[in-house]
């Protein structure tokens, strides 16, 4: 809009002058800044600037002039984008200037907001932050929102380069909080959460990185935005390489690869080199490191990117150094320094200094090591480059200590460990800061007192008559200065040391703290095993696992059952415990019901109270205001509360209430029991504090159950405290926030819930493969189990629980037995435990995997642990399902049901989209495939046609069709998959199948098709039934496949000529009367032609295509006595079809003759001599390319 006003002031201009000249010089102004607006936008920048000096020099340098201000402009971003900064920043000032004499605020903004680019790019941080600050006060003055947003996440990106997280995170939060008031587009809001993602990446916390990356990663994928998917594939790719996981590294990058590759994003491809060059280099494969680092180098190079060009040179130069190659490496390292040179980057050049006297120490030249470190460390103490000064006094500690000045060695590696600390902790360098501050202070208290001394004693030589007194106080001053400076030092260096002996001290204490929540849940974790062991086996034999037990038997496993539950309660308050002083406990928050949780707690704890008289009440008002917290949690909360209340209460009520505050609900626990003494109440909420030791003894407990309900409530956002009379009662007050949602959304949600529920639990579901409804006992019976675990006990209590259900049980007692049993047998679920010798349960899973999908074969793992990290170390190797020890008896078979029915599932679904096409899509199953989801790649097509079929069906029912089809493509199918390929579609009598494997599998395939057909017609023959002839073309070529459709419904689809051409070959093969044609696309990809034998057919042009094709016949198709006439009768057929292709139509119908009197039955002989005879009799001669054109499809 700006340019087109721009284009009507000159218009006025040149509609002023009144002389044709002057029209001239104005038409070719006009011309020359159209090209240079269009030189800016392909990124023409050399030309481009040549262009706006010159349009410079044709007008009067004013700053007035709306025209010389848009020039001056376009200047700046054309340096800037061709790597000139200083010249960049020259214009931009210029620009900036005539802004603020035109009084226009707008340009006032982009110009300091561009200059603060441009100086951040020269390294000129203080520059770059004021001209941040002044972009920022215009556009709060124009009350320019998106522009501030703009600018926030610049100054976000400048403080993450110089490594200041936290005014980075400030700074990308004021950014993305004006988008989403904005309502802004998902790419952008995707772009800032992408920021967020590196900036945790860069300040090590990986997991609230990759939260970052898949937040931002939906946005794109919404948007079909494939520059920010690839983008966000590659960053995902860095956490796990920074992690050590290789393969889920090479998995995300092979993904952003994919998309750079296909879209052709060059500034995205180099980056992946050098990120898959770093995993190949730590995976040992130091030489594809440097392939993919040149091939960046390359494409930088193409690109005209002076600073991605610099980057390669840096990382081929440290690669080749690590590895060795250091003249070569230095060769690099130059050519980086002096391309950042070039560029004025400060950061960037003092980096690259720090690498070459690395490659220096390397080669043992110590001093020019020290000259190159010692520059580079001047420039970042300058520019306040941290992470440069910390590696630059890193390499001089080491190059000094290798020169044997080991003195200087100490001092520079203190310094280095000052710097990284400061890195680490910026309040830990204050503090060293501060004690430096004092040492500076005492010392130079004892200069000044030293230089008084010296004025004294000159004071001394001038009176003689006082040299005896004066010398005596004198000795005195100096004897006392240089006592008080003894006194100062040695006071200092104490302090010092106290310093770091308390902080030594509070290391030890932290690392005891530590091994002691570590010893806690390791001791929780291994007391789980053997109560799996204990419940399960009593609740088992409760069920009669081994028949119909005495009353009293039955009393007694429900005493074992129900301790060992409790057992298994105190466990976990401990893991709950150590979590939650770990920061581990992770809240799944949302709107909550309180009431209805209440009354189920109060229900649940009624048998907690035994035979006392004690009344339980909720007296919550049933309409209060929903909250906002985790509903399992806030169930714990409720019955630690409660469950504590029960313990110290013999008679009376228990009574729960709530109270709706401004912004929460108000939660009493109250009860009429032995009340807390008041020197108690301040102790109550700690861990490990109890009641007296009488006490303890009467009622138990770890000491842990308030100490975890406080750190629950104070993860949800609230506040628990308690007020006591003892012998009165106790009252239990916490406070938690009121959710958003009103509670009649609630309810309708919560209904539609308790229909899904229903249908679950209470009507079997219509078997997937005959619509009938059967029982879970149906199912269940025929399932075959393996139990893989190396403790007896637990394979013993999964047995009991399986065998009730007619499961089909089998055992392996460790890793290796179970793979054995999986290369023999087909099981329907491993359940499988994670701690076991020699391979653990992930191992085992991983090589599953390698065989049995996901969704073919589901792994249940289960383990005494329940830490988020083991979790996702269990779903990377690919485990279905996780149980944690002790696990009750239904929710094990509640899952394994479940994953039985999922399994058959999947197995019927494949059965309509085809497993090998999802797995081509990046999909493991049907339910994952999403609307847009694709391929392209090389695949061979293979189509095939029952040739007869309409005049077959004619003489059958309904029913004899479909079984004859069904008979027929049940044949077809099983060898198309032997020979790798599979089934995309079955289209009546037709069958379309894809081969992603080399074109061979499709040939061979095609021909043992061809085989079992024949001996299907034998069959056929032998009661009476006419034979069937199929035809089959075969081409090769690009395709596309992916899902298709709207939101009610998606079809699996094809979208390529290929498949066309296939089609169309397959139709050819009526005319010729063959049974198989490839392609001269499908006969150039065999590597060995001599396995098979083939006949030309000549160049056949389609119906409705322009180009022609070769076709071959495939000899193989045949058997016996046909084979042998047709491979005997080969070398007349191509003389003929020499003849008959450069038109001569008479020798070729002679030798066409001859081979019918050998074999009679030979069609395509009889179709060329029919066709030879015809050319022949025309009257007029034909215009003859030796190309057969088909007039039907």
């Amino acid at each position: 809009m700006r340019y087109s006003c721009l284009f009507f002031i000159l218009s006025v201009q040149l509609t002023i002058s009144s002389s044709a000249t002057a029209q001239s010089t104005s038409s070719a102004f006009k011309n020359l800044y159209d090209s240079l607006k269009s030189s800016e936008s392909k990124k023409e920048y050399p030309l481009a600037a040549a262009q706006a000096i010159r349009l410079l020099d044709m007008m009067p340098a004013d700053d007035l002039d709306t025209l010389y201000v848009q020039v001056l402009k376009s200047l700046t971003r054309v340096y800037y984008y061709d790597g000139k900064r200083d010249t960049a920043a020259i214009y931009g000032e210029k620009y900036l200037r005539s802004a603020q004499a035109n009084q226009n605020l707008p340009e006032q903004a982009w110009a300091y907001n561009f200059l603060g680019l441009i100086h951040k790019n020269l390294g000129l941080m203080p520059q770059a932050i004021d001209h941040y600050l002044s972009s920022i006060r215009v556009k709060a003055q124009l009350n320019d929102q998106e522009g501030l947003s703009s600018t926030y996440n610049n100054m976000g990106i400048l403080y993450q380069d110089i490594g200041d997280f936290t005014n980075a995170r400030e700074y990308y939060e004021k950014s993305l909080t004006i988008k989403e008031q904005l309502g802004s587009d998902k790419d952008r809001l995707a772009n800032s959460l992408n920021n967020f993602g590196e900036l945790h990446l860069a300040m090590g916390l990986y997991d609230k990185a990759i939260e970052y990356y898949f937040k931002a990663l939906k946005y794109y994928e919404e948007t079909q935005n494939a520059w920010g998917q690839a983008a966000t594939f590659n960053n995902i790719g860095i956490i796990h390489s920074e992690q050590k996981n290789h393969n889920k590294a090479i998995e995300y990058f092979d993904k952003s690869l994919f998309l750079s590759e296909s879209n052709n994003f060059k500034d995205l491809l180099p980056k992946l080199y050098m990120n898959l060059g770093k995993v190949e280099q730590e995976l040992g494969a130091y030489d594809k490191n440097i392939e993919y680092l040149k091939k960046g180098l390359a494409i930088e190079q193409a690109n005209g990117n002076p600073n991605g060009v610099a980057d390669m040179y840096l990382n081929l130069g440290v690669s080749l150094c690590d590895h060795g190659s250091t003249e070569e490496a230095l060769a690099y390292l130059r050519q980086a320094r002096e391309v950042f040179s070039s560029l004025k980057y400060g950061k960037d050049i003092a980096n690259v200094d720090v690498e070459i006297a690395r490659c220096m120490i390397k080669r043992k030249n110590y001093p020019a090591a020290l000259a190159q470190l010692a520059g580079a460390l001047k420039t970042a103490q300058n520019n306040h480059y941290l992470p440069v000064e910390a590696a630059a006094l890193k390499a001089l500690a080491n190059a000094s200590n290798l020169m044997g000045q080991y003195k200087q060695a100490y001092e520079y590696y203190t310094s280095y460990t000052l710097v990284q600390d400061s890195l680490d902790n910026v309040q830990k360098s204050k503090e060293i800061a501060e004690v430096q501050s004092r040492y500076d202070q005492e010392k130079d208290k004892a200069e000044i007192q030293k230089l008084y001394a010296d004025q004294i004693n000159k004071e001394l030589k001038i009176s003689e008559q006082k040299r005896n007194q004066n010398i005596i106080v004198g000795t005195s001053l100096l004897l006392l200065l240089t006592l008080s400076g003894m006194y100062l030092f040695l006071r200092l260096r104490q302090h010092r040391k106290q310093i770091q002996f308390e902080k030594l001290k509070t290391r030890q204490l932290q690392h005891i703290d530590q091994i002691k929540d570590q010893f806690l849940a390791n001791t929780s974790h291994e007391l789980r095993t053997p109560l799996n062991g204990i419940i399960g086996l009593a609740d088992s034999l409760i069920d009669g696992v081994t028949g119909q037990l005495a009353p009293k038997t039955i009393h007694n496993l429900q005493l074992i059952s129900s301790s060992g539950k409790r057992l298994s309660s105190l466990v976990n308050d401990i893991l709950d415990f150590s979590k939650a002083k770990n920061k581990d406990l992770n809240l799944e928050l949302k709107p909550v019901d309180p009431y209805v949780v209440a009354d189920l707690v109060i229900q649940s704890s009624n048998i907690l109270i035994g035979k006392r008289s004690i009344l339980l009440q909720n007296k919550m008002p049933h309409d209060i205001p929903l909250i906002d917290a985790d509903e399992n949690r806030f169930q714990q909360i409720l019955y630690n509360l409660i469950g504590n209340a029960i313990k110290f209460t013999d008679q009376g009520k228990i009574t729960l209430t709530a109270e709706k505050k401004e912004k929460t609900i108000l939660f009493n626990v109250s009860d009429t029991g032995i009340g807390i003494p008041n020197d108690k109440l301040d102790l109550i909420f700690k861990s490990f504090e109890q009641l007296d030791g009488t006490e303890t003894r009467s009622y138990g407990g770890t000491g842990l159950g308030l100490a975890v309900t406080k750190q629950l409530v104070e993860l949800h956002g609230g506040s628990i405290g308690v007020h006591s009379i003892p012998g009165e009662g106790s009252v239990f007050s916490f406070e938690l926030p009121i959710s958003q949602l009103h509670r009649d959304e609630l309810v309708e949600h919560s209904e539609t819930l308790m229909k899904i529920n229903t249908i679950e639990t209470e009507e079997a579901p219509p078997d997937l493969l005959t619509g009938e409804q059967t029982t879970s006992g149906t199912i269940e019976s025929s399932a075959s189990i393996l139990i893989v675990d190396d403790e007896a006990v637990n394979i013993q209590v999964l047995e009991n629980h399986l065998s009730l259900r007619g499961y089909q049980v089998h055992k392996a007692f460790n890793g290796q037995e179970a793979l054995l049993k999986l290369q023999t047998q087909i099981y329907d679920l491993v359940i499988l435990d994670v701690m076991m010798p020699n391979m653990s349960g992930f191992e085992v899973c991983k090589k599953i995997r390698e065989t049995h999908l996901m969704n073919k074969l589901p792994v249940i793992m289960l383990t005494a642990k329940n830490t988020i990290s083991d979790l996702l170390k269990g779903f990377e190797v690919g485990v279905n399902d996780y149980l944690t020890k002790p696990f009750s008896k239904d929710e094990l078979l509640s899952r394994i049901h479940t994953h039985l029915r999922l399994k058959d599932f999947y197995k019927a679904s494949d059965k309509f989209v085809p497993i090998e096409f999802l797995n081509a899509i990046g999909r493991n199953s049907i339910t994952e495939a999403k609307i847009g989801d694709f391929t392209n790649g090389q695949f061979t097509i293979v189509f095939s046609d029952i040739r007869n079929y309409t005049g077959l069906a004619e003489n059958l029912s309904p029913e004899q069709n479909f079984k004859f089809i069904n008979g027929f493509v049940g044949r077809m199918g099983p060898i198309i998959k032997k020979h790798q390929g599979f089934v995309n579609q079955y289209l009546g009598d037709a069958i379309m199948s894809i081969f992603p494997a080399a074109v061979e599998f499709a040939l061979d395939a095609s021909i043992e098709m061809h085989h079992t057909i024949h001996d299907y017609n034998v069959d056929r023959s032998s009661k009476e039934r006419a034979s069937i002839e199929v035809g089959m073309g075969i081409h090769t070529g690009p395709l596309i496949m992916g899902i298709i459709g709207d939101q009610e419904r998606a079809d699996p689809a094809t979208l390529a000529d290929t498949v066309n051409i296939a089609s169309r070959i397959e139709g050819l093969t009526k005319y010729f009367g063959v049974k198989i044609l490839i392609s001269h696309e499908v006969y150039l990809q065999l590597v060995d032609k001599n396995r098979y034998s083939f006949r030309s057919l000549g160049k056949i042009q389609l119906k409705g295509k322009s180009r022609s094709i070769t076709v071959y016949e495939c000899l193989d198709a045949e058997r016996g006595d046909i084979y042998q006439a047709k491979l005997k009768t080969l070398e007349l057929h191509n003389r003929a079809m020499k003849f008959f292709q450069d038109g001569e139509f008479a020798q070729a119908s002679v030798i066409f003759q001859k081979m019918i009197d050998e074999y009679s039955k030979d069609s395509v002989a009889r179709y060329f001599l029919t066709r030879s005879l015809k050319y022949l009799a025309m009257e007029e001669p034909i215009n003859w390319t030796g190309v057969e054109i088909m007039a039907e499809k």
